[in-house]
């Protein structure tokens, strides 16, 4: 392979490698695909090594003339995907990351920041590389659900409380249903929680309805939900993604009917019950809200850690007005 490292712009990049790379890659994320990707990020572009052997995508913006690298929403993380990834490789991915980059805020993968002990300074004498001060590399958690075995193994691992309510939720009426829309899903989040994020406005969402409506056309995105049995009231509304190692559970919200009935517990059996056995992951896409963990604990998931990445490279003074 070869070791150097390369700058693609996004028209330089080959979309058909990159998500094969993706694809292929043992770390590899819905986030990182080209789609995702150009319907959510500002700017992108990418480091890459070989013949897209390994890449590291990185959305970036720009400020009173200062490039960037910012999480957009519902993007949860990035990092360097690909096969062959070593501590020193890594370094050598954010090395270049700091060189292009003065300034970092961002979350990625564990794999990615794997070498990186804090405090750490990487100087380089033999380049012009400037010294790296990171002032925050935060752990941050998911939670993950595998679904390799049978649905009675999974449902093993759920709490009294869980069972009780999915329970609850049966006797209330609870259905599934497949007839909801991208729209239905994206507006009733918005309503629910959307007051919880003052960063994600009507344009993140109207892009993220572009996403889910290009991830349908690939057959990467599931509208689904709950109703209620013989009215066909909404009681609950998603929108899954899928690549061919996961489901995500990326956004979903209940009507208040929906949440007296206890549909998001009967929503996410149904769906680990559509997906028991594939060995696919499940993805709870979090979470580091005590109060949304607590729930996602009840059916008995893995942790997965990541970090929060802060990289401060600015020459004073500017240094100290980005923290």
């Amino acid at each position: 392979m070869n070791r150097s490292v390369t700058w693609l712009k996004r028209e330089e990049i080959d979309p058909v490698k990159w998500d094969r790379l993706i694809d292929l890659a043992p770390n590899g994320l819905v986030y990182g695909y080209s789609y995702y990707l150009d319907c959510l990020a500002k700017n992108w572009g990418a480091l890459v090594m070989g013949d897209y052997d390994l890449a590291m995508p990185l959305v970036w913006n720009r400020k009173a003339g200062l490039k960037y690298i910012y999480q957009p929403p519902f993007i949860q993380r990035l990092g360097i995907f690909g096969q062959g990834l070593t501590p020193a490789v890594a370094e050598l991915f954010i090395r270049e990351m700091a060189r292009r980059f003065r300034f970092i805020d961002t979350a990625i993968s564990a794999e990615s920041v794997s070498h990186l002990r804090e405090p750490f300074v990487p100087g380089l004498p033999e380049s012009k590389i400037p010294e790296v001060s990171i002032t925050g590399l935060r752990e941050r958690i998911n939670l993950i659900l595998p679904l390799r075995d049978s649905l009675d193994s999974v449902r093993e691992r759920y709490s009294a409380e869980c069972r009780v309510n999915i329970h609850k939720a049966e006797q209330r009426g609870c259905v599934f249903a497949r007839d909801v829309s991208i729209d239905q899903a994206v507006s009733l989040y918005q309503e629910t929680y959307g007051h919880f994020s003052t960063h994600t406005g009507i344009r993140e969402y109207d892009n993220f309805r572009s996403l889910g409506e290009k991830a349908l056309t690939l057959g990467r995105a599931i509208p689904c939900g709950v109703r209620e049995s013989g009215t066909g009231k909404l009681l609950f509304a998603s929108l899954l993604f899928t690549c061919p190692k996961r489901v995500y559970y990326i956004m979903g919200a209940p009507t208040p009917p929906g949440r007296k009935a206890r549909a998001t517990y009967f929503f996410i059996d149904q769906v680990l019950k559509l997906f028991s056995g594939s060995g696919l992951i499940f993805d709870f896409e979090g979470s580091d809200i005590p109060s949304v963990a607590e729930f996602y604990r009840r059916f008995g998931p893995d942790v997965e850690k990541y970090y929060h990445l802060h990289l401060n490279c600015l020459p004073w003074p500017l240094k100290l007005l980005k923290r």
